[in-house]
């Protein structure tokens, strides 16, 4: 159990990393990433 905790915690910790680099970096392609379909059907949010 101790095991799937710590995989949790570095994947939660790989995910926010990406997820601050990605803000930092202005997007490409899509201007308004907020207002975006998988932004807002996102399992996260429900």
């Amino acid at each position: 159990m101790r095991n799937y905790a710590l995989w949790l915690l570095w994947l939660t910790a790989i995910l926010a990393l990406y997820a601050a680099i990605q803000a930092r970096t202005p997007p490409a392609s899509e201007p308004d990433a907020c207002k975006s379909y998988i932004y807002w059907e996102s399992p996260l949010l429900k």
